[in-house]
């Protein structure tokens, strides 16, 4: 279970250090600054879909874990494990996943939208436009992984796909909270 446990802080810890890489790309010309631009529901908006997306990705390292200690041999036999009520924790993550995944993909789907509709300039709609994209290319990726039944090269795509977003998302988000000076 400590593997449970530092799997999610893991994951989190690496999320921030991607954040900090992506803020320092993004913002670290003297072009800009950081100035509040008052988009109160974006800022609200983008602050829900990171963490959605955080969670997402700690549950996302939960499952991974099952998968890999608890491998199913098909389909059916991993949802029978699934539904046992003496299943391990580990092995019902495989259900819950699946849920936060889908819930935040829908927040994310919606900034995505939202600030493609406000974007000021052509820059931030081709991001959100690119966002959409990977997050149909993302859920494409872990209903594949459910199918079959999470090979570890699916599986790494799956977490690049999530990597990717996240830098996307906190890029796009940067945007929200600065401007050109």
């Amino acid at each position: 279970m400590a593997r449970a446990l530092d799997g999610p802080l893991h994951f989190a810890n690496t999320y921030l250090l991607l954040a900090a890489l992506t803020l320092t790309a993004t913002l670290g010309d003297t072009q800009r600054s950081a100035v509040w631009r008052g988009e109160r529901r974006l800022v609200l908006l983008g602050s829900l879909t990171l963490v959605c997306l955080l969670v997402v990705g700690m549950s996302g390292a939960v499952t991974a874990l099952g998968d890999t200690l608890f491998r199913p041999a098909s389909l059916t036999a991993g949802i029978a494990q699934e539904l046992a009520p003496a299943s391990h924790p580990l092995v019902r993550m495989r259900l819950i996943h699946p849920l936060v995944a889908v819930l935040s993909s829908m927040i994310t789907a919606y900034y995505a939208l939202t600030l493609k509709e406000r974007a000021p300039d052509s820059t931030r709609r081709r991001g959100a436009a690119t966002l959409w994209a990977l997050l149909a290319a993302q859920l494409g990726a872990g209903a594949a992984n459910v199918v079959l039944l999470a090979p570890l090269g699916l599986q790494v795509f799956h977490l690049m796909l999530s990597d990717l977003i996240w830098i996307l998302v906190v890029a796009l988000s940067a945007g929200v909270l600065t401007a050109t000076e």
